[in-house]
């Protein structure tokens, strides 16, 4: 029935490692990682009709922050989909840096910028890794 919660996600990676093209670029990869999350009726992120506050755990890291949210019509149905880019380089057996690109949408303003609300972002990291 209509009470029942009912969500569907999909993911996939790509890597492709330096090697493939030139040996000399063994040290190198990159990797396109896409997730797709539909949360029909907003049992699993949870929208509060009263206050009209998202609690949206897995987008924002799971602080369980705030998000406003304009009200709500008929269709209660969140969609939230990422495209992800990463490059790797392996400097060493143990070490190894990474730069990462990212870009998160939904069909519903659910980011905040600056107190504003929008329906999209986008993040970038360098990172570093020491692997034991």
């Amino acid at each position: 029935g209509d009470d029942d919660a009912e969500w569907t996600g999909l993911s996939g990676i790509v890597t492709l490692g330096g090697a493939l093209l030139n040996p000399d670029l063994e040290a190198w990869s990159l990797a396109i990682r896409g997730e797709w999350f539909a949360d029909n009726h907003n049992y699993r992120l949870g929208i509060d009709d009263d206050t009209r506050t998202t609690f949206i755990s897995f987008v924002d890291g799971g602080s369980g922050e705030r998000v406003e949210e304009g009200p709500f019509n008929e269709d209660r149905n969140v969609n939230l989909w990422e495209a992800t880019a990463t490059l790797k380089w392996q400097m060493t057996d143990n070490l190894q840096a990474r730069l990462e690109y990212r870009h998160d949408g939904a069909n519903r303003n659910v980011f905040e910028d600056g107190g504003k609300m929008k329906d999209s972002q986008d993040t970038m990291i360098l990172e570093f890794a020491y692997l034991m």
